[in-house]
């Protein structure tokens, strides 16, 4: 019995071992799938996470497929393979948009790249990001799919689980490296995307995180004057709270104070004159 195990190249069973797990186990006509499946617990129980990922089973130089007869007689070889192109990607997009699990799941076992981009270059991971289903974006995160791949006008992951007030993919994205201060065509942060959305939970912990709360757009918006601006009363709070600068103008001239006094949001205003801002 030949029996190669690599992901990257990285044996992650010996022959013996394979030989003493495949007693019990040995495939037949009828029960190929059912092997390949508890094949791929095994390499997951062994790698200490749930890598279904690409096991391929060989019968000399052919590939076997798990839903067609097989030839039981060996010599048998068993590749978990690094993700490679493909075609189907659209479809990939599309099912992390709809947050089948199950599908994405499917689809990430056979040979297909993990980070396939939509015409706009929005990844399967953004998708997921932007629509909130945190059960994918750990999936995809743990194939090693690029955190902070960006579509066409520069918005990455983050930009896109901030904007929607997303925390818990938030909170996963940055535990997978993404920068925090990432910034998109327009230079705007997912500090400062949060800010004018009022995601307050999103902005709270994105200051505890580090984010720059000075970090302006080509417009010298920082985040306090995008909350200002749209009248995000909680999201000021607490980016004063933070220290954030009140008295800073943009590009134009304007302060924080000047934006929400021109925009009709008396409350906003009183709580930056209260801060100490300058009229």
């Amino acid at each position: 019995m030949a029996v190669i195990m690599a992901v990257g190249g990285d044996e992650v069973m010996t022959s013996e071992q394979f030989a003493a797990w495949f007693e019990g186990q040995a495939p037949s006509r009828e029960t190929g799938a059912r092997f390949v499946d508890e094949l791929r617990r095994e390499v997951a129980r062994r790698r200490r996470c749930a890598n279904f990922r690409q096991l391929q089973v060989l019968c000399g130089s052919a590939v076997l497929d798990p839903g067609s007869p097989w030839d039981t007689t060996g010599p048998w070889a068993v590749l978990v393979r690094p993700f490679v192109e493909a075609e189907g990607k659209p479809k990939l997009t599309r099912v992390a948009q709809s947050g089948d699990l199950e599908q994405l799941i499917k689809l990430l076992e056979q040979p297909v790249d993990p980070a396939p981009a939509d015409k706009q270059q929005k990844t399967a991971l953004y998708l997921a990001a932007l629509f909130g289903h945190e059960a994918l974006v750990r999936c995809l995160l743990e194939v090693g799919v690029a955190t902070d791949a960006p579509d066409l006008n520069g918005c990455r992951p983050l930009h896109m689980a901030a904007y929607a007030g997303h925390l818990g993919i938030v909170r996963c994205l940055l535990e997978a490296g993404a920068d925090k201060d990432q910034a998109c065509a327009g230079r705007s942060t997912p500090l400062r995307v949060a800010a004018a959305k009022g995601r307050k939970e999103v902005v709270v912990f994105l200051l505890e995180a580090g984010a720059d709360k000075e970090k302006a757009d080509s417009q010298g918006f920082t985040p306090l004057h995008v909350a200002a601006e749209h009248g995000q009363l909680e999201v000021a709070r607490s980016l004063l709270v933070a220290g954030a600068e009140m008295d800073k103008a943009n590009h134009f001239g304007c302060t924080p104070l000047y934006l929400a006094a021109q925009h009709g949001h008396e409350e906003l205003a009183c709580c930056l004159q209260e801060a100490g801002a300058r009229a």
